[in-house]
């Protein structure tokens, strides 16, 4: 790719114990087709290899920068990526999770989109993955693989046949972009909240960012000390984007593994934060006049109210929990069950568990 304006790229790693999947994030990003990239690792107090890695890995690439905190500790991924953007030198900044990977042309169709589209926020979608093995051959033989790694080799060869197919014509690279691409304002995005593009407009490391956005009023940084911080911060972006530009291939590898923050077992505080975090989406949306989709995000809301119900007694606090869930429930059940939004299956779920078990719970109080 002939890199527009050869803007400078700031991708920000956070990484905590990911000895095992490190090398192979910065690996992706090392081996973009867009390359006037930083790659700032951010260390948040490993107790592993993590950090021997990536000053290993900075010794080899010019491009790959090592952040620490002036005091050693666990701050948490909110922590870690608002010291990467306060050190990002790019004129965009993006942000990949240590454990997942991106494919070859991550960067470069974001950075095409947003500058073609003059956008403010650039977005790709993504897929999701686990740590399954599956069998590939490779000289000849079958050999065991992570499924994550065949399907960046997967990713590797369609791009290469793209790549021979762009270059064909003009025409036709411009044809084939412009079937994958919808743009927005920022109103729109949050109208179409928990809707068309839920799983894209939740998380920020499937997109590119214009480094203008992190300055000026409001401030846009990661609220520190909570979990499913991309949420909130996703709300005040979008809202803050004059446009935004979606790419409808999936370019970034979402690794669900046994050991991530996601990926662990139910604690209280998941549960608080998650209900907490929902309910400021809530309101936010009703605050700018987004009614139908705060409608939408309540249903939601009271569904993963009813699982952390049932799934209280992996927090060891089950009594407690289920009170605790028994009382957000019914808070926003009246919001929630009101309106065209509400399936009528959806609707049937919210009332039988209020008259079954939302009663049986107060009355075990």
């Amino acid at each position: 790719m002939e890199n527009q304006l050869n803007a400078l790229i700031s991708v920000i790693v956070p990484a905590y114990n990911v000895e095992n999947y490190l090398e192979r994030c910065i690996k992706s990003l090392q081996d973009q087709t867009y390359s006037d990239i930083e790659i700032l690792i951010v260390d948040d107090g490993s107790t592993d290899q993590t950090d021997r890695i990536r000053k290993k890995l900075a010794a080899k690439d010019k491009r790959i920068k090592c952040l620490s905190y002036e005091k050693q500790g666990n701050y948490g991924l909110s922590a870690a990526r608002n010291l990467g953007i306060e050190n990002a030198a790019g004129e965009y900044i993006a942000f990949v999770d240590s454990d997942d990977f991106v494919g070859p042309r991550f960067l470069e169709i974001l950075y095409q989109n947003i500058v073609r589209y003059q956008a403010d926020i650039s977005v790709g979608r993504y897929q999701k993955l686990d740590e399954r093995k599956t069998t590939m051959h490779r000289n000849g033989k079958k050999e065991q693989f992570p499924l994550a790694e065949c399907l960046y080799v997967q990713q590797e060869q369609q791009y290469r046949q793209q790549k021979e197919l762009f270059e064909r014509t003009e025409r036709t690279k411009k044809h084939h972009d412009s079937k994958m691409i919808e743009q927005y304002t920022g109103q729109q995005m949050l109208e179409a909240w928990y809707h068309k593009n839920f799983e894209t407009e939740t998380v920020v490391w499937n997109k590119l960012y214009r480094k203008e956005l992190f300055a000026g009023e409001p401030l846009l940084r990661f609220e520190e000390g909570t979990l499913f911080e991309d949420v909130e911060f996703s709300l005040y972006a979008i809202r803050k984007a004059k446009k935004i530009v979606l790419c409808t291939e999936k370019l970034y590898f979402y690794m669900q593994r046994k050991g991530s923050i996601m990926g662990s077992r139910l604690t209280v505080k998941k549960v608080t934060d998650s209900l907490k975090v929902q309910r400021k989406r809530i309101h936010f949306l009703q605050q700018n006049q987004c009614i139908a989709a705060a409608k939408r995000c309540a249903v939601d809301y009271e569904k993963y109210a009813i699982r952390f119900y049932f799934s209280a007694g992996e927090t060891g606090q089950k009594k407690k929990t289920r009170a605790y869930v028994t009382k957000c429930f019914l808070e926003m059940y009246a919001f929630a069950i009101s309106g065209k939004e509400i399936s009528k299956r959806d609707r049937l779920i919210l009332i039988l568990f209020k008259n079954l078990f939302c009663i049986q719970t107060q009355q075990e109080k």
